[in-house]
């Protein structure tokens, strides 16, 4: 994976955000940390995801890092971007396979786009390998499809009336692909499906390019 993120930075590099930008882009990693993360991700894709979100995101952006499973967990709110900013970043890795029962991205993604400061371009990445599994007692199908109806058809339009782009990345083909899919296309945002390394590359890449556009050499 080091050498691939060493390809993207021939592509994206780290440099500094025009000064003249007055509202820089925010953009909030929302990692899953369910339990069948263990099991579908068994190369840690996702430490690899948080890598390249460290190495791409150019000084004077605004970023931060979350986690869900049965619940949502910020350990790194949402800050300009700086060298001390990617150190405690990278120090987040344990904090990736703290697996939980559940997978709430309805809640996940409501509490991430509303995090503090909710004010400019906030750009959410997903990254999950499943589908909604929320808890409770009583009908769970009912229940999971609820949630699942409430993030398309109310939440997913709200941030793009916000101006919230959701970015979705799947880890696993076993993922709600139409849910993913269809909550990016309303956000104004790009859907990707990263079972190895060189898919995760891209899709990150494609991702980056949509929130920092810039003219890029070729890739060797």
């Amino acid at each position: 994976m080091r050498g691939l993120i060493a390809a993207a930075l021939t592509l994206l590099l780290c440099g500094t955000l025009e000064a003249a930008e007055s509202a820089p882009p925010d953009v909030r990693m929302l990692f899953d940390v369910s339990g069948s993360m263990k099991r579908n991700d068994p190369n840690r894709l996702s430490d690899s995801a948080l890598e390249l979100m460290v190495t791409l995101l150019p000084e004077g952006a605004r970023g931060g890092l979350w986690t869900f499973g049965s619940r949502v967990a910020n350990p790194l709110p949402s800050a300009t971007i700086d060298a001390d900013w990617r150190q405690r970043a990278l120090a987040l890795k344990p904090a990736l396979s703290d697996y939980q029962q559940y997978t709430d991205i309805e809640q996940a993604v409501r509490e991430t786009a509303s995090a503090a400061p909710a004010d400019g371009k906030r750009h959410l990445i997903l990254l999950t390998d499943g589908m909604i599994d929320i808890p409770g007692g009583g009908d769970e199908r009912g229940r999971n499809e609820a949630s699942r109806q409430r993030l398309m058809k109310q939440l997913a339009p709200t941030l793009a009336d916000e101006s919230v782009v959701v970015h979705t990345i799947a880890f696993s083909s076993g993922v709600d692909s139409s849910l993913l899919a269809g909550v990016s296309r309303e956000t104004g945002g790009l859907y990707a499906v990263a079972e190895d390394p060189a898919a995760l590359l891209r899709a990150f890449l494609d991702v980056f390019d949509r929130i920092f556009p810039r003219d890029q050499v070729p890739l060797d």
